[in-house]
């Protein structure tokens, strides 16, 4: 804006300078030629004015669009943002629903075993109780699995539906592998209505 304001400044004050030389009683009249010269000079500092003032124009529609399209940018990522944050608040919705149910499995399959290893309990006490009354047993037939593998004394018990062998040994108080060796059983696999030895301890 400064280009224009200096060439007005300048005739100005040399306009200035003529009538305070006019005024002064000074013989230099201002000539038609130098009135010419001063409005050329003024008709093309405002053709510079306008074009200065189209261009900054120019600029200023420029900075507008860019701004509108900064704040739909900024719309767009906001709705983005509402979709994620939405997205994440199901995710921890499906997640906690996943967790409860998860500790409700296990708090199911928790009493089913209790269930189990109360039942498996009871029966071998039943067991105990009934060997207890009853006279040593001697070798037997093959028909309930022959004689227990190695030395000490043993409880018969039948495999009942939902016994397992790791129920079974925490219900004895024994390990599982002195079950197995003592039913000389090379895996965990046990049926309904088979008899195991169970050591005493």
């Amino acid at each position: 804006m400064r280009y224009f304001i200096i060439p007005l400044a300048v005739s100005a004050s040399y306009l200035l300078s003529g009538c305070e030389t006019m005024q002064r009683g000074s013989p230099a009249p201002v000539t038609q030629p130098q009135i010419n010269t001063i409005r050329a000079e003024s008709r093309e500092n405002f053709r510079f004015y306008q074009e200065q003032t189209a261009m900054l124009k120019n600029k200023v529609n420029a900075l507008q669009d860019k701004f509108s399209m900064t704040v739909e940018q900024v719309k767009d990522l906001q709705q983005k943002v509402q979709i994620l944050n939405r997205q994440n608040h199901e995710l921890d919705s499906r997640v906690a629903a996943m967790q409860s149910a998860l500790e409700q499995e296990k708090r199911s399959r928790r009493e089913s075993e209790q269930k189990i290893i109360d039942t498996v309990t009871d029966q071998i006490v039943k067991t105990v109780n009934a060997a207890a009354k009853a006279a040593p047993p001697t070798q037997s037939s093959r028909d309930d699995g022959g004689i227990p593998a190695g030395p000490g004394s043993f409880y018969k018990y039948e495999v009942q539906a939902g016994a397992t062998l790791s129920a079974i040994a925490r219900a004895a108080h024994v390990s599982v592998e002195e079950i197995k060796r003592a039913n000389r059983l090379d895996s965990d696999i046990i049926r309904v209505g088979q008899i195991l030895y169970i050591p005493k301890k």
